[in-house]
């Protein structure tokens, strides 16, 4: 929240579009099966 130009999702709320549209990802472990499925 206080950090600039950060943006927090969550893995079930996060589509292609906001994957590829940063610089840098900071996922969680257990978000990543999560996003296989959403995301193919």
């Amino acid at each position: 929240k206080n950090l600039p130009n950060v943006k927090v999702l969550r893995a079930a709320n996060v589509n292609a579009y906001e994957i590829v549209n940063h610089d840098r990802l900071l996922l969680a472990k257990d978000a990543i099966p999560v996003l296989e499925e959403r995301l193919g």
